[in-house]
């Protein structure tokens, strides 16, 4: 059988029921059972070291420590969890060596011990380090120290019954280089000079254990006994859901000596107590060295504990120095840029915006008016824009955005480009992965403006009306304006009979800009009221007329129509906010050149509803606007569509 022995390998072989006899002795060749072990194992529990160690004295009583483990030329996994097929593969294409520990996972499945050769003998500090990488790669244990105990093949596991054989599965000869395994496994070897002490950052010296139970059990009292109590039940359950007792011990003791370290339980007990437990619940595996393993157990959650006090204080420091960070003085907010408009008076870049209003009213035509405009680089009624990239998450209504789109081109005879990209599903803010990975494709993508259309249906599952489930929700939202330097415009509704934005405050009191669009009953004019501006003087207004395009035909020949908008007349769009009118006439002016291509003024006037006077203005303003054109004279005009207006589609 071969293993990890060399001619000056020295192992460790304990054999002992009534405690842990370490017994030094040099095996020569590659033989790691002789006889008398051979025949001590049909009755105990036998286990090695598969790092050489040094021979022991009372002064070294330092589990997992630097003072006894050798240079070596194995490295292992203690896999307590079985091996998928897919991580029996990586240890075939490792060239491992599989051994069967002879114990059961919960499903039956075997448990194994994994060793990979080294081709030259390799710091403890390496090797630990290894260890780690290969039992991340298996799932193993954590359980990675140069000093660990693991069963020796050809003897027998006592904890089953009757007791299983610890037998080889898979036996390779291939050796590594230690540089060469790290690689294998997506690492790279420090240099040993810049590792420190075995200790450091894992598991405590026996001295430091012993100092630290000393320090933090004084007192004791009910609240401390029933922390224990609690322990003790918290390891049963781990043990009869399947952890090993190994890794459950483990789990309480770190538990444990954390509340110890707070002066919440008393050291020394809680730790007997575990033992104590522990014990019971080894005492049919003949042989195992439990004192010993405690110990170990002990030295290791201490490191732990340390370990995550110092990580602890260092966030604190890194907290700490975030806000110093963070305070400006006069000369540096005088130094800070001015904000920039997205739309000149109406919207700003780098901030959160909402539009709210009753279901229905239009508050999507208006983002996607918005978005157009920005797209394009063209004045929004009067405004200038910044041109740039918009990101419109359509979360519903998707099928009918597209005749919204097709509406707006047919009416501007302009055609959206790259800078206009749709998301035609919801997106929820709520769940982190999916969320993430669409902002981290917004901000690939560089936009002025993100539209979140809608609140609503991007919050699925959220209580909107309350302050603690919307908080965060407002933290992921300023997050995103942050990572992108957008503005992120949301569409929402307002509450029933109300005029403000429904739900919750903590939304509301992040935005920088909000408007509320409402519907006159009368003459159907949107009026867009700008309601919150953080930095500016709110209250200004714009209105707008919706008018009806003709954007096809359905299959059984029915009129598909959407909606644009268009400023209502006579309102002064540099001193208030407007949106769209709807003009029955224009329309009819415009279909009718459509259905009759060469008409003339009075075909015109005499086939469209309406006064001559109107007729003859919208007539006008078409031809203004690029939608129509005269092939004829200027005294015998004969109108058609523009040309230009049969490529949007």
């Amino acid at each position: 059988m071969s293993l990890v022995a060399e001619p000056d390998d020295i192992l460790c072989i304990g054999h002992k029921a009534d405690g842990y006899d370490m017994k030094q002795q040099q095996y020569l060749g590659k033989a790691v059972i002789g006889e008398k072990t051979a025949k001590l194992a049909q009755e105990y529990n036998v286990y090695f070291t598969p790092v050489p160690q040094a021979r022991r004295t009372d002064v070294q009583r330092q589990y997992r420590a630097e003072a006894i483990s050798q240079p070596g030329s194995a490295v292992y996994a203690d896999c307590d969890n079985g091996l998928t097929p897919e991580q029996m593969a990586l240890v075939e294409r490792l060239n491992g060596t599989l051994v069967r520990s002879g114990s059961l996972t919960s499903d039956g499945r075997p448990k194994y011990h994994v060793y990979m050769w080294l081709s030259e003998k390799a710091d403890p500090r390496h090797i630990r380090l290894l260890n780690m990488a290969l039992a991340e790669k298996l799932d193993g244990d954590h359980k990675y120290d140069t000093a660990a105990f693991l069963r020796v093949p050809g003897t027998l596991n006592h904890k089953t019954s009757p007791p299983r054989p610890v037998e080889i599965e898979r036996l390779s000869q291939h050796k590594h280089a230690p540089e060469g395994l790290a690689r294998l496994l997506g690492m790279k070897l420090p240099p040993v000079e810049e590792l420190g002490h075995l200790s450091d950052g894992k598991a405590a010296t026996y001295p430091e254990v012993l100092e630290f139970i000393k320090s933090y059990s004084d007192g004791h009292d009910e609240l401390s006994e029933r922390r224990i109590k609690w322990y003790l039940k918290f390891y049963a359950e781990k043990v009869m859901n399947g952890d090993s007792r190994h890794n459950s011990a483990l789990a309480v003791t770190t538990i444990a000596l954390g509340d110890a370290a707070t002066g919440h339980v008393n050291a020394e007990k809680a730790t007997e107590a575990i033992l104590k437990t522990f014990k019971h619940s080894c005492q049919a595996e003949k042989g195992r060295p439990v004192e010993a393993e405690y110990e170990a157990i002990v030295a290791w959650s201490l490191g732990k504990v340390w370990a995550d006090q110092k990580e602890a204080a260092e966030r604190k420091e890194e907290r700490k120095a975030a806000v110093r960070s963070k305070f400006i003085t006069l000369d540096q907010l005088l130094e800070m840029e001015d904000p920039e408009w997205l739309i000149d008076g109406v919207l700003t870049l780098d901030t959160l915006a909402r539009i709210n209003g009753d279901s229905g009213i239009g508050k999507s035509f208006v983002v996607l008016d918005m978005a157009a405009h920005i797209a394009l680089g063209r004045e929004w009624h009067g405004h200038e824009v910044k041109q740039g990239t918009v990101i419109h998450l359509i979360a519903e209504g998707a099928r009918g955005h597209k005749k919204r789109v097709q509406a707006w081109m047919k009416h501007h005879g302009k055609r959206l480009d790259a800078n206009y990209v749709m998301y035609p599903e919801a997106v929820q803010v709520a769940e982190d992965e999916a969320w993430s990975a669409f902002a981290e494709e917004c901000i690939a993508r560089e936009p002025m403006l993100i539209i979140l259309d809608t609140q609503a249906r991007v919050t699925l599952g959220i209580d909107e009306n309350g302050n603690t489930d919307m908080g965060p929700i407002a933290e992921k939202l300023e997050d995103l304006r942050k990572a992108t330097g957008a503005c992120v415009l949301l569409v929402h509704h307002t509450g029933h009979g109300q005029e403000r934005a429904r739900g919750a405050s903590a939304l509301t009191a992040v935005m920088n800009t909000e408007f509320l669009l409402k519907r006159g009953k009368e003459d159907r004019i949107l009026t867009l009221t700008n309601t919150k501006e953080k930095d500016e003087m709110d209250g200004g207004k714009i209105c707008f007329a919706p008018l009806i395009v003709h954007v096809g035909e359905d299959k059984k020949g029915r009129a598909i129509t959407s909606l644009v908008l268009q400023l209502d007349a006579g309102q002064d769009t540099k001193i208030s906010l407007k949106l769209i009118t709807t003009n029955r006439v224009r329309e009819g002016v415009l279909k009718f050149i459509e259905e009759n291509p060469g008409c003339n003024n009075g075909a015109i006037t005499n086939g469209v509803s309406g006064k001559t006077e109107t007729i003859t203005e919208e007539r006008r303003q078409l031809l203004r606007d690029g939608l129509i054109e005269n092939r004829g004279t200027k005294g015998r005009p004969l109108w058609h569509r523009a040309d230009k207006e049969e490529k949007l589609f």
